[in-house]
């Protein structure tokens, strides 16, 4: 493991990148691992493929409209009362709320409408031109740029951090510790795009002080404590007292002038709130085994093979994801006699096919034999795969000849298709081309 110290290369590498106005989501990752491409203990083979442009928030029409048009039930009070004891008094106080909403945010993303495009308060970027706001404008964009690849994960994948509630994580806050001034806050805090986010932002700059990213749950945890984050007393007391627990506290130590000089102590403040206010029951569960597989499931976005495997899953939850949502759409291309679409997706089919983790490919082989439902670990989806189809065929083509299958593997999976009384299709249109013979090419 190679120390950074307390140099200033992340931080400068991203407004290097935002100067420029833009760069490739690799070349933004690779910033914020401190120059390190692949980062230092990860697998990367799905890097995301994604063009990121920086924009002024000013020009986008919604902020404005925002900002200077819509106004809350207290705001709209606060006005009418105001320009009743007069006109200047009235314009004073639009004045402050507009410039208060203007002022509000550093960035915004629009993930699903425009997932590329990073929205800068032209206000807060002017902090990047001094030593101490250098950091404070990197961690905006960082935290801004997770979103963005929430974005293009929403569009390749079947579920992600923006639209579906994979975790219930509002479900574990005590009621009694919300109330109607903080409630509307932790529950956007507590969305799991935004705790993904924060993740994100305090592990990249764990990453400047250490050195490598965590790769297991025991250094994950190590790394969260190291940039501040309270993870409780009794979780930390379990750690010391583990063999794991305590090579990963020594790997990922804490340095508090590091803290006070290059964390995100606000991203870290705020997962700290965000545990402090979960109920009794469920702060554990939060802390052990959804923080982890929220992070899991950022590796997998940024492209690592292991991802949610690494945080204690049995399966690299998006390469699964999207291998099927490719598979329902070749499914839909092949019935519509769609080649064009029908070629784009598998494709994708056989591109994802050979990166998965052979484990992965071989039981995902007998599930999709077998024409099990497929489900994953949040169960927020269940696809069934019709058998004997082209795409049934195609897919158990793609998945056999995954390179790290061992011959033990293969030879399991050989018996699954054996059992599964693979037929060719009916139709012999070029539809059906790429899937006749798979019986002979696979020695059944």
């Amino acid at each position: 493991m190679k120390k950074r110290g307390f140099d200033r290369g992340r931080e400068k590498a991203i407004i290097d990148m935002y100067n420029k106005g833009g760069a490739s989501a690799v070349e933004f990752l690779k910033s914020s691992y401190s120059g390190d491409w692949p980062p230092l203990g990860l697998d990367i083979v799905n890097p995301p493929n994604m063009q990121v442009k920086f924009k002024s928030a000013y020009r986008d029409v919604g902020f404005l409209i925002r900002s200077f048009v819509m106004l809350d039930p207290i705001e709209a009070f606060w006005l009418f009362n105001s320009f009743k004891k007069g006109p200047i008094r009235g314009a004073i106080v639009y004045g402050l709320i507009t410039l208060g909403k203007a002022l509000s945010i550093g960035g915004f993303v629009r993930p699903i409408d425009k997932p590329g495009v990073i929205h800068v308060n032209d206000v807060y970027a002017l902090a990047r031109n001094t030593e101490k706001g250098e950091l404070f404008f990197a961690n905006i964009q960082d935290h801004e740029f997770c979103h963005t690849l929430q974005g293009l994960n929403d569009q390749v994948s079947l579920t992600s951090p923006l639209k579906n509630d994979r975790h219930g994580i509002m479900d574990m806050f005590d009621p009694k510790k919300l109330n109607i001034f903080n409630k509307k806050r932790y529950k956007y805090l507590g969305d799991e795009a935004e705790v993904q986010a924060r993740l994100w932002t305090v592990l990249s700059n764990s990453y400047q002080q250490h050195g490598v990213a965590p790769v297991t749950q025991m250094e994950f945890l190590a790394s969260l404590h190291s940039q501040g984050v309270q993870l409780g007393d009794d979780i930390l007391g379990r750690m010391r007292q583990r063999p794991a627990g305590r090579a990963a506290l020594s790997r990922f130590p804490v340095d508090e002038e590091f803290v006070a000089k290059h964390s995100d102590r606000s991203a870290a403040k705020e997962l700290s709130s965000v545990i402090e206010k979960m109920s009794a029951g469920k702060k554990e569960v939060f802390v052990l085994n959804v923080l982890p597989m929220v992070y899991g499931d950022w590796l997998e976005i940024i492209g690592d093979r292991f991802g949610s495997k690494r945080m204690g899953h049995d399966h690299n939850v998006l390469l699964r994801e999207i291998f099927l949502k490719n598979a329902k759409e070749a499914a839909t291309a092949s019935r519509k006699k769609d080649a064009l679409n029908l070629d784009i997706h598998v494709g994708e089919i056989s591109r994802i096919a050979k990166i998965m983790p052979a484990d992965d490919a071989c039981n995902m082989f007998t599930m999709i034999a077998r024409g099990h439902s497929v489900s994953d670990h949040h169960e927020t989806l269940s696809i069934t795969f019709p058998r004997r189809t082209e795409v049934w065929q195609y897919c158990l083509q793609r998945l056999y000849e995954n390179p790290d299958l061992t011959a033990s593997q293969r030879t399991a999976m050989k018996a699954e298709f054996n059992a599964a009384t693979l037929v060719k299709p009916r139709s012999r249109s070029k539809f059906s081309r790429p899937f006749v013979g798979i019986g002979s090419r696979l020695g059944f």
